[in-house]
């Protein structure tokens, strides 16, 4: 893979790698955005969120277009490679001198509050908040988007999804304060 040196070069080249994932990143900066300011976060705290929902997917450039897009069940290995996406996003934004924090919210992305997600198996209080409000939003975003491999949720299902899974999966508090933030939306809409 080619070097990328300038920051708005990094999304720009995932615009043009995958457009699904492109569009998923935007959408997550955006709800992760929202859900930080239920939570009351500052400005600059807010805007952190922000980038790290736009870069969250960026090892993804890294992953061939023909695995992120397979409407049948991944192999074994492609599964694997899959997941090593949050290693590569890691790499990849350490080159462009993000600070060590932000690098491990997004290398711990897919990790479970239960120790059970990907790449290094962490747990509850060794999550972040931000990489553990990342699971929620991200996994929501992928629900009730179009992806090449499932059917669409409606939000309801989603918000039920994330309950059935809250204490393994997802902070169970947060899964709380998301699915209000959600519920008030669609009201409001």
């Amino acid at each position: 893979m080619k070097q990328l040196t300038l920051k708005t070069d990094i999304i720009n080249e995932l615009k043009n790698h995958d457009f699904t994932t492109y569009e998923h990143s935007v959408r997550v900066a955006r709800l992760l955005y929202r859900f930080g300011e239920t939570l009351a976060l500052t400005e600059n705290r807010l805007n952190e969120l922000f980038k790290l929902g736009l870069y969250h997917d960026i090892g993804k450039l890294r992953i061939d277009p023909q695995i992120l897009n397979k409407k049948e069940k991944l192999t074994e290995r492609e599964y694997i490679q899959l997941q090593k996406h949050t290693i590569y996003g890691e790499e990849i934004l350490r080159q462009q001198g993000y600070s060590k924090r932000f690098l491990q919210d997004i290398r711990s992305h897919h990790e479970n509050f239960d120790g059970s997600g990907y790449p290094d198996g962490l747990s509850s209080n060794e999550i972040s908040l931000y990489a553990l409000m990342l699971r929620i939003v991200d996994s929501y975003d992928a629900m009730v988007n179009v992806r090449s491999y499932k059917k669409v949720s409606s939000n309801l299902h989603a918000i039920s999804e994330l309950h059935s899974l809250k204490g393994r999966w997802y902070h169970p508090q947060l899964v709380e304060i998301f699915s209000e933030t959600i519920i008030k939306e669609s009201i409001n809409k």
